[in-house]
């Protein structure tokens, strides 16, 4: 699954950076069947190589959905708020797939701690107030791995599925971090209604 997740990562990369990308998102579910072929190919290849047999697992195209309308809601809020984590968007999608999250939660907890990464410790790739903010990480990519699996670990699978019931374990004593928390992913759920809209757009306007 890995190996889809990069293939995603730089096919939706290729889409937002190319002049042409609407017409390119017209023909993704093209793109996505030979990706799906690909990472086949490759998971095949690997088993042939070290002689033993893999168990190949069938590609949904609801993960796949999944990402694609995650990366394009949070890459369009986190573009209108001009925040440095609007680069972010591919890592943010496939690390909510990976933990089976909420795929809004983390940007969402960023705006409320630091602006969406506009308002803390320069250098430190922590835009969620980890360790009061002091912690420093190497890179975006790894800050989010690392945030993203907390939060599984530390809260969903303890109950604490909502901001609100996290509220008191993340940002104590604050009485008002969750409804902040869910001010913002309110602000991408009513995204995600524009980017689902355009999807299916396209989709329908898609002829082989």
């Amino acid at each position: 699954m890995q190996v889809l997740y990069d293939v995603l990562h730089h096919f939706t990369r290729a889409i937002s950076t190319s002049p042409f990308h609407s017409r390119l998102l017209m023909v993704w579910r093209k793109h996505i069947t030979i990706f799906a072929l690909v990472v086949l190919c490759l998971t095949l290849n690997l088993a042939h190589r070290k002689q033993f047999t893999v168990r190949v697992p069938r590609i949904k195209t609801g993960i796949i959905r999944t990402y694609l309308v995650s990366y394009f809601t949070i890459k369009r809020v986190l573009t209108k708020a001009n925040a440095p984590l609007a680069t972010e968007a591919h890592n943010f999608a496939s690390s909510c797939i990976r933990y089976n999250l909420n795929c809004y939660l983390l940007p969402a907890i960023s705006g409320v701690e630091s602006g969406f990464g506009k308002a803390m410790l320069e250098g430190s790739h922590n835009a969620w107030g980890w360790g009061g903010g002091y912690l420093y990480y190497p890179s975006w990519s790894y800050s989010i791995d690392v945030v993203a699996k907390g939060i599984r670990q530390g809260y969903v699978n303890k109950g604490l599925t909502t901001p609100e019931l996290m509220s008191s374990v993340y940002a104590p004593p604050s009485k008002t971090w969750g409804g902040n928390v869910r001010y913002f992913l309110t602000r991408f759920e009513t995204e995600e209604i524009e980017t689902k809209r355009q999807l299916e757009l396209m989709e329908h306007a898609y002829v082989l």
